[in-house]
Order: C-alpha cells, then structure tokens, then sequence
C-alpha cells in the first residue's frame, strides 16, 4: 500500500513490501530472531569460556582465584538473564503477531504431523531390517534371556 493513498494498489512491489512487512511479526520471522539471540549467547558464553583458563593462570592468590570465579559467575549470570529479557521478547512478540491460541494450534499440527512422519520412517526402517532378517534390539534380549 501506499502512503498517500489509502486505496489498495496494484503494483507488485507494493505488495510485496507488504508481504515482507507482515512477515517482519510472523511466527518464522520470530523463529530467526529466537535463534540469532540464541547463537549471540552461545557464541558471547563460548569466548569466555576459553577466555577464563588465562584469567586463572593470571591468579597469584586464593583470593585471585576466588575473584576471577565471581566474576565469571557474575558474568555467566548476568549473560542468561539478559539473554532470556531478549528471548521472552521475542516469543512475545511471536506470539502477538499471531495469536497465542493459533499459534499453539499451530505448533501442535506440526508437532502431530512431524511424528506421523517419524513414525511411518521407523516403521519403514523396521520392516527393511525384518526383511533382512535383523531381529529388534528387544527380541534378541529376550532371545538372550530365554
């Protein structure tokens, strides 16, 4: 849509900014977001993480020692919470642009889907390996037992 005009407009390119503009709140779009904050966390963990041996071998006391350990837990702390801010952000925002309610709905269709998937490749699995003559992990216990 334009911005002078409140009709509708024809031209492809308006509708594709609207499109974009919707999907900037959608659920996928929150999915990205989740995943940036997520890998910025672990990425931010994973450096101090390497960064903390140096800092011990720095130590030349107990209380050194004790120092560098609060900070690192400080810091650790520090990091999740403000990390779990951005992330509760972020569902909410998921969440509104869609609806709570729908968006359950959602997840659990493709919660349902995704294991009829699973279920129908395991059951092709099974039979591929009964045909091969492979007994079941259960069946060759029992074999085992008996």
């Amino acid at each position: 849509m334009s911005a002078v005009s409140s009709k509708k407009s024809n031209n492809p390119a308006d509708a594709s900014r609207a499109r974009e503009s919707d999907q900037s709140d959608s659920w996928p779009a929150m999915l990205v977001r989740w995943n940036t904050e997520m890998a910025a966390l672990y990425g931010k963990r994973m450096q101090e993480y390497c960064a903390f041996p140096m800092q011990l071998m720095m130590c030349r006391s107990a209380d050194d020692l004790a120092d560098a350990q609060e900070d690192f837990a400080r810091s650790l702390m520090e990091d999740y919470a403000q990390a779990a801010g951005k992330l509760t952000q972020c569902l909410a925002t998921g969440a509104a642009s869609e609806g709570y309610g729908a968006t359950l709905l959602k997840a659990q269709e493709d919660a349902r889907e995704i294991l009829a998937q699973a279920r129908a490749q395991a059951e092709r699995i099974i039979k591929e390996a009964q045909s091969r003559g492979v007994k079941a992990p259960e069946a060759e216990a029992q074999t085992k037992a008996a």
